[in-house]
């Protein structure tokens, strides 16, 4: 038997002024407690947990960080194939949480922490971490359930993740301290970077900003991106391709004068481009010609007004 409902803990300092006063204002517009004092959950239970079982001889071979990362892959398509809807948009969660597949990756899971993550190139740490982002935001809500609220939403990418290399990664270290180059959380109230110590150990993985993660990483919500799933083999590709999906699929839409954008861009916007006219030059790689062509119009003009596109919170689960 298997229980997919453990839930393990381990206790961190109270969060900065900044946070403590941004978790205040969003419990109160939001109507929820005021968690000050959280704990980080780790779904991957260690190697010497009741639940947990020792790492198995066929699982990858766990010294050679490439091939366990390989093989984690593999495990995550095949989860893929059985639970995603064929475009990426719809997971079914009821389903996935009572399959075989899903405990087999669970128990998976626990070698991350035997993971040597310097033993990876940049290219191989990027796309594991993105494939790991999307899959503990399933694991997760798989677990031990969906966020209600926005307080809810910001506890749960901030305090829900892995422990890799006995070091824990939350959503919030994967995204903001590791594939943004450690850029401080967009929310208001925030102004310290995600790893502000400068001696945590997770700052040697820190990588060079990249926008296009932002049309990678899935969140759990039905405006997020299609998931997908990256190899570095087919990192560049995979990323231009999710970049044009997503911008295509309504991401950025032109009518006349006015632009349509994903709020994404709106809370990343820095990452894009320090200006609107900065932010859209970089889009404009990633559209289809017509759109390019009046996006290129527009630019040259200068005489265009952005709107963006209030975002779906809902759950992306099974239709």
């Amino acid at each position: 038997t298997h229980n997919t409902n453990t839930i393990y803990t381990t206790l961190v300092p109270p969060p900065p002024l900044s946070t403590m006063v941004f978790s205040l204002l969003s419990s109160i517009f939001s109507n929820t407690p005021v968690i000050l004092n959280e704990s980080n959950t780790a779904l991957n239970p260690s190697f010497n947990s009741s639940s947990a079982t020792a790492p198995a001889a066929d699982g990858g071979d766990i010294s050679n960080a490439a091939s366990f990362a390989k093989s984690l892959n593999q495990d995550i398509m095949r989860l893929y194939s059985k639970y995603l809807s064929s475009d990426g948009s719809h997971v079914d969660y009821a389903e996935l949480s009572k399959s075989d597949e899903f405990h087999a990756f669970q128990e998976k899971t626990i070698q991350l922490r035997f993971c040597l993550l310097k033993d990876l190139s940049e290219l191989e740490r990027k796309a594991l971490f993105l494939n790991l982002y999307n899959i503990i935001v399933i694991h997760a809500y798989c677990t031990i359930g969906v966020p209600s609220s926005l307080a809810a939403r910001l506890k749960f990418y901030k305090t829900t993740g892995y422990m890799i290399e006995n070091e824990f990664y939350s959503l919030d270290d994967i995204e903001h301290g590791i594939l943004r180059g450690n850029t401080k959380h967009p929310a208001v109230f925030v102004f310290s970077p995600q790893f502000s110590n400068k001696n945590d150990p997770r700052l040697k993985y820190t990588m060079e900003k990249d926008p296009r993660i932002h049309f990678a990483l899935v969140c759990g919500a039905k405006s997020c991106p299609p998931i997908r799933i990256f190899s570095p083999s087919n990192l560049k590709f995979g990323l231009n391709a999710a970049a044009k999906n997503f911008l295509k699929n309504g991401g950025l839409r032109i009518e006349n004068h006015d632009i349509y954008l994903s709020m994404i861009m709106k809370w990343y916007h820095d990452d894009f481009g320090k200006t609107d006219s900065e932010m859209l030059e970089y889009l404009k790689q990633f559209l289809a010609e017509e759109d390019k062509e009046k996006l290129e119009g527009l630019l040259k003009e200068g005489k265009f007004k952005l709107h963006y596109l209030k975002y779906d919170w809902s759950v992306n689960g099974k239709k």
